[in-house]
């Protein structure tokens, strides 16, 4: 596990194929192999 600080991790819009309008999706964690999740959070 890789813990990082809130706010060093870039910030990326929201694609169009999942939202309508401006959305803003911050990174929580990445996949670390052989896993396959990620997360992420909204902002609308």
């Amino acid at each position: 596990m890789d813990i990082k600080r809130v706010g060093t991790q870039a910030s990326g819009k929201g694609s169009a194929d999942w939202f309508t309008g401006t959305v803003r999706v911050d990174p929580l964690f990445q996949a670390s192999a052989p896993a396959r999740v990620s997360g992420a959070k909204r902002h609308v």
